[in-house]
């Protein structure tokens, strides 16, 4: 595992973390994150099936990065499903920043994907593979939006 994924997994737990005290306050939607690792890939992120993700690009880009495969190190040959592709429980996506996220349908955002209706081209970075919703997409698939003080 790189630093560079180990700071992003941090980042990302912590924002976790955070969107579920949100939403308990501002949803009266109560979450239970499921913390180890065994835990998470046969189960899911939350035992009430919520995948929460944090884009911290998304407000300088005005796009929603749907992550749809994953390497924990850039020399792993084969990247692995993830995200939207991974196996589990989760059946809703929220993602966002610390001033508003959006929940999708996780169903939906694999409908985009295989229609090829995302924005642009398929991104693929050295540890990730995924796919942009820009702001017209967002507002057409989005179940939800909060946001933040």
């Amino acid at each position: 595992m790189t630093e560079y994924y180990r700071q992003k997994l941090f980042q990302g737990k912590a924002y976790e973390v955070w969107v579920v005290q949100q939403l308990k306050k501002k949803r009266n939607l109560h979450l239970e994150i499921i913390d180890d690792k065994v835990g998470q890939y046969t189960i899911g992120e939350t035992k009430q099936g919520y995948e929460i993700k944090n884009d911290d690009k998304y407000k300088d880009s005005g796009n929603l990065y749907i992550e749809i495969a994953e390497k924990t190190d850039p020399k792993n040959k084969k990247y692995i499903a993830s995200g939207i592709f991974r196996q589990d429980n989760t059946h809703t996506w929220i993602i966002g920043n610390f001033q508003e996220a959006y929940m999708f349908d996780k169903k939906e955002l694999i409908d985009i994907y295989n229609k090829k209706e995302y924005f642009g081209n398929i991104i693929i970075t050295k540890t990730s593979n995924g796919i942009l919703l820009n702001k017209p997409l967002i507002d057409k698939y989005n179940i939800d939006h909060i946001t933040f003080e």
